[in-house]
């Protein structure tokens, strides 16, 4: 689960379920900087997955997070 915590205090009211798997790249990603190739290849390194089908389920994923407002562009 990841909750919005861009305030001061945390909005409960705008919670995010992620399964196993999106929750285990969220946790792999921390608070450091990444590109979908990185996703892609700690995917491969974990699952018995190709790198295409990685590669796609990688930008849906984060076209999603895109759209519930959790990735922000880098300064």
């Amino acid at each position: 689960m990841v909750v919005d915590s861009c305030t001061s205090r945390a909005n409960l009211s705008r919670v995010f379920v992620l399964n196993e798997t999106a929750a285990w790249l969220w946790q792999k990603i921390g608070d450091r900087s990444f590109t979908p190739a990185m996703l892609v290849g700690w995917l491969c390194e974990e699952y018995d997955v190709t790198p295409g089908i990685a590669r796609q389920n990688i930008e849906k994923l984060l076209e999603e997070w895109w759209r519930q407002g959790l990735l922000t562009e880098e300064e």
